[in-house]
């Protein structure tokens, strides 16, 4: 494994004076080292985890920059109502693991929260979507407004339908970085339900998707050189300008294509929807039924969950929110929902929600508030029912 190396997930994106990266895997100790050496690098760097797999996390506590006291590390990635982030990161250096413990670093270190949605970093507009993989997984679109790339590790085709989600994320891009740690026949064999992609699911999402690059990534480690050199021979049969990913691989945009030309993109990011806000509620018994606005974002999701706790008191034994106005929700707005959540569990009130939308639904999914809280078709639904993590039903 000499050529193609054994390190695990962790990628670099320069785009102008802009530095990302994907990934913190061992491969970041190597990383964060360079970063410190090079003169261009002025202490900020946004890094955007696909999920938090061992092997997408692991070199955390070896990367260079985050002992500096001049390195501001913006950690972007999944909101998850059942674990926070930062607590993912900070669980592997407790002091069981590591003689460090992560509020002892000196550096400015701040912890993003994502939905699938837009966001502006620097010069760059960067999309979120959740890709296949077991306890979720956001695979990442960069646009400089000239180039784009892709990252989309840890991801499997659905077996019933496309998956448009990853089909969205690739369409146009300069360089896609794929996932393809199986062939096709281990894939049948014994690998359905992991969470990883053949390469030929790569070549074939490349040639329809138009993107210019493929970068096959995630080697399986048990594959050798000669093994990921014969996959990378029958890729490049299906989608020609193929390459696998290596230790320290480069790969520079082609200056030739699209030369003096710019892709505009647009955000709604910090943009009014031109709805009203409604913060109704109404006690039904010992329970408070609060109604949540069309739209619970940036502009009035902190007033919605402050209203909620200025309301509730110690006779109300229940609280519902009532979701059949929401219609859009941000990172903002989950935010909220998990600070109204953790407000009722400290007073050991139960919370459900009701009437949830199907847009809403895949929202609550990705950020796994299914796991920790009962969601019911209708406000009736919900007086009458019991309490606690149940499947979520579309109203």
């Amino acid at each position: 494994m000499i050529k193609y190396g054994g390190d695990t997930s962790c990628v670099e994106v320069r785009m102008g004076d802009t530095i990302v990266a994907f990934d913190i895997g061992t491969g970041a100790r190597k990383f964060g080292a360079n970063l410190m050496k090079d003169p261009s690098f002025k202490g900020k760097l946004h890094l955007f985890l696909s999920h938090t797999h061992w092997d997408h996390i692991q070199g955390f506590p070896f990367f260079q920059p985050v002992y500096s006291p001049h390195t501001e590390l913006i950690v972007h990635g999944a909101f998850r109502a059942d674990l926070r982030l930062d607590e993912c990161l900070e669980g592997q250096m407790s002091n069981l693991y590591f003689p460090v413990k992560m509020k002892e670093l000196p550096s400015g270190l701040r912890f993003v929260e994502m939905i699938e949605e837009s966001i502006e970093v620097e010069n760059l507009l960067v999309t979120a979507k959740a890709l296949n993989h077991p306890q979720g997984c956001f695979g990442y679109r960069v646009d400089d407004g000239k180039h784009v790339v892709v990252f989309a590790t840890d991801t499997e085709p659905y077996p019933d339908r496309p998956n448009t989600n990853l089909l969205e994320l690739s369409k146009g891009a300069d360089i896609l970085i794929h996932d393809a740690q199986y062939t096709p026949d281990e894939y049948s064999r014994s690998k359905k339900g992991w969470g990883h992609s053949t390469f030929r699911d790569a070549a074939n999402l490349a040639l329809e998707a138009g993107v210019k690059t493929l970068v096959l990534f995630h080697h399986d480690p048990y594959h050798d050189d000669d093994e990921v050199d014969a996959i990378l021979a029958e890729a490049k049969k299906i989608f020609p300008n193929t390459i696998a990913a290596s230790r320290e691989l480069e790969v520079e945009f082609d200056s030739k294509v699209g030369e003096g030309e710019t892709r505009e993109f647009t955000t709604a990011l910090n943009q009014p929807r031109g709805k009203p806000s409604r913060f109704n509620f109404s006690v039904k018994g010992d329970t408070v039924v609060f109604s949540a606005p069309e739209d619970l974002s940036l502009f009035n999701s902190r007033r919605f969950s402050e209203m909620i706790t200025q309301v509730v008191t110690a006779e109300h034994k229940r609280i519902i929110l009532n979701m059949s106005l929401l219609e859009h929700v941000d990172s903002a707005g989950v935010g909220s929902l998990a600070a109204i959540y953790d407000f009722a569990k400290k007073r050991g009130i139960p919370l459900a929600l009701c009437h949830v939308s199907r847009d809403i639904l895949r929202v609550m999914e990705v950020t796994r508030f299914d796991k920790i809280m009962s969601v019911f078709s209708s406000e009736e639904e919900a007086l009458k029912g019991n309490f606690g993590p149940v499947n979520l039903k579309v109203g």
